[in-house]
């Protein structure tokens, strides 16, 4: 398992950490660092030198901001150990991604891909199932999935949230994510709440259960990972 040190202006980094153990639970091979306003740059490094040294093996460093104080001094240290890799441009999605083993690089671009608008600045259509007739509900009430191409089944009141839209969706390289309620599709508002938390580039699709079952064995959704 990699270790990673992180680093930063004030309490970003120890707050960062603390949020991601929210989604991925105890972090023992993440170290934050904060960088006061008391501190300079000899004090960094002390307390950089000091924390490495209680990992088991060589962590990586990543930093908040490249220029800044911690990368400065980052750098410095990384001059009396060149195995150790430094990085800037901490983030919850980034280091979401390399706790869960996704590759540096990889987990570069997704933090990346996850900038983009929400709410009301995101322009993302949602084709919507249509109200059922009630011969068309009884119709449908023995339907059989066929095989499909869905590559994960949740069962979570939260719907989309942070483990889906970060972990789930970028690790099963998803393109579409479906939620199923009957509920959920005469209600607007958890609607937009939705389309809002739906990743960027990824297709929603919120339908009933008789409508999602139709929809998977007509084939729609052949050709995509859901």
């Amino acid at each position: 398992m990699a270790n990673y040190l992180i680093v930063s202006h004030g309490e970003y980094a120890k707050a960062t950490k603390a949020s991601v153990e929210m989604i991925a639970g105890e972090l023992k091979n993440v170290k934050a660092i904060a960088f006061k306003q008391t501190m300079n740059q000899d004090d960094l490094l002390e307390e950089i030198t000091k924390t490495a040294s209680e990992f088991d093996k060589a962590p990586t460093i990543i930093v908040d901001i490249a220029g800044g104080t911690p990368a400065n001094t980052a750098q410095r240290y990384q001059q009396t150990h060149p195995n150790v890799a430094v990085y800037s441009g901490l983030s919850m999605p980034l280091l979401l991604a390399v706790v869960m083993g996704t590759p540096m690089d990889e987990a570069i671009k997704q933090a990346a891909d996850n900038m983009a608008p929400v709410g009301l600045t995101k322009q993302k259509e949602t084709k919507q199932e249509k109200p059922k007739t009630a011969k068309a509900e009884k119709s449908d009430k023995n339907v059989t999935l066929k095989p499909h191409t869905m590559q994960n089944v949740r069962i979570d009141e939260r719907l989309i949230h942070g483990q889906v839209a970060t972990m789930w969706t970028n690790a099963l390289k998803l393109n579409r994510i479906m939620v199923v309620g009957d509920d959920i599709v005469k209600n607007d508002v958890l609607k937009t709440g939705l389309k809002t938390a739906c990743p960027h580039g990824v297709h929603l699709s919120i339908l009933t259960a008789h409508g999602a079952a139709r929809r998977i064995n007509s084939g729609k959704y052949v050709g995509q990972t859901v």
